[in-house]
Formats: C-alpha cells, structure tokens, sequence
C-alpha cells in the first residue's frame, strides 16, 4: 500500500507529467477508434478516461506545487468521484481565487479543504457522470426490459465527445499555467477562452481580474534534471 505522505516533490512531479502523457495517449487512441463507427462507443470510453487521467494529473500538480496536501491527493486517488467531480466544483466556480501564492476555495485554503465533502455534496453529478460514461461499455437493461447495447453507441455521442475534449483542453491549459508559473498578488474569476486560428494549433487563454500577475518560473525550477531522468514522455 502507498504511503502518500513520503511521496517526494518529484515524486509527485513525475506522477503528474505521467498522468498527463497517458491522457494524450488516450485521447490519440480515442481519435483513431472514432473513424470507425463500430467502435465510436470505445473511443468515447477512452474520451473520458483521458479526462480522468488528466484530472488525477492536476491534482498531483497541485500537490507538487505544496497547494494540497498528500494525504488529499490520496482522496482523489482511492475515490473515484472526487477526482471527476472536483476540478469542475473548485476552478469552474467564482469562489476560487488566488491570493499571494496561495490558492483559496470559499476563503479556505485548499490544503484545508475537505475533499470528500465538497464531492459527496453533489452526488447527482457523480451519478450522471458515471452511467454516461459505463454506457459507452456496458451492457444494462433499459426501463422497458430489452437490453442496452453499447455497440450501438449514444446518440449524443458527438456532443459528448466535444463536451469531453473541451474538459481535457480546460485541464490542459491549468496545468500549464500552474505548473509553469508563480502566482503573485490577487487573481479572482478565473476562466478561460480557446482560439483557434486557422491552420494553426487550438491555443487556450486563461483569464482573471484583481492587480495579480502569473511570473514565469525557469525551466531548472518546473522541470529539475531530478525528475527530466525519471519522465520519458510529457
């Protein structure tokens, strides 16, 4: 069993970039399979995966940037619905905010933060996550009697799909900014837009009000040779 509270920065560091490499490589797959009709069902599965694992992978990051504590971070590992839950609760909201470095939810500081509780105060969205999601595999008798089959896929399936991939691009853009950036004065109402020239790669902009500013951090200080000889991929 793992003992969250010796995992090292870089530990947590290494934990991050690997969960973010195995979101592409999800989301990549997840593209392939969706030029076949017959497996749609399958690359909507691995959509969501990737989101997942892009989540877990942010969560690590803030653990490694001292935002969180480890023994939350073992929360969002061994409860499967705070790490779908919690990124949408705590940064799509108008109660985070970041002041002097340190990140705040409600005006508590998020190393005090009861994970579990913030999850467990909207079940439904957990609930409707996860049929959503198990439809894409699973085999369940419709309220009629006759059975669901998930080969035939949903018929939002492209909704969902964009609706997913614009969680992993959202998820993206965070994790670049925290893990590449200090943070320094007051940011509040924090959102973000895509761009997407033509021709060109999406580009995701992360906005904010206050007098605050992001000051970026050198590449020895968010990328140590410490960790650049344990990561393969990021």
């Amino acid at each position: 069993m793992v003992d969250y509270s010796r995992l090292t920065s870089d530990d947590l560091l290494e934990l991050s970039l690997s969960c973010r490499h195995n979101a592409v490589v999800l989301r990549d797959s997840a593209k392939k399979e969706l030029e076949n009709e017959s497996s749609k069902n399958r690359a909507l599965f691995d959509m969501y995966t990737a989101a997942e694992e892009m989540e877990k992978g942010f969560f690590c990051l803030l653990a490694h940037r001292g935002f969180m504590k480890n023994i939350q971070l073992e929360q969002v590992f061994k409860q499967h619905k705070t790490k779908i839950i919690l990124f949408n609760m705590l940064f799509r909201n108008s109660k985070f905010y970041i002041n002097n470095g340190q990140f705040y939810f409600d005006s508590v500081l998020f190393e005090n933060l009861d994970l579990v509780s913030i999850a467990d105060d909207d079940r439904t969205v957990y609930r409707d996550y996860m049929k959503k999601r198990n439809d894409c595999l699973y085999v369940r008798p419709n309220e009629d009697g006759t059975a669901y089959d998930p080969s035939e896929g949903p018929e939002d399936i492209e909704e969902r799909r964009k609706e997913i991939a614009d969680t992993i691009s959202y998820l993206w853009a965070w994790f670049e900014v925290i893990w590449l950036n200090d943070f320094e004065g007051d940011l509040g109402n924090l959102d973000y837009y895509k761009l997407t020239p033509k021709d060109k790669p999406e580009k995701i902009n992360i906005t904010f009000s206050g007098t605050g500013k992001l000051i970026p951090r050198k590449e020895e200080d968010y990328y140590p040779d410490s960790v650049k000889r344990r990561v393969r991929k990021i």
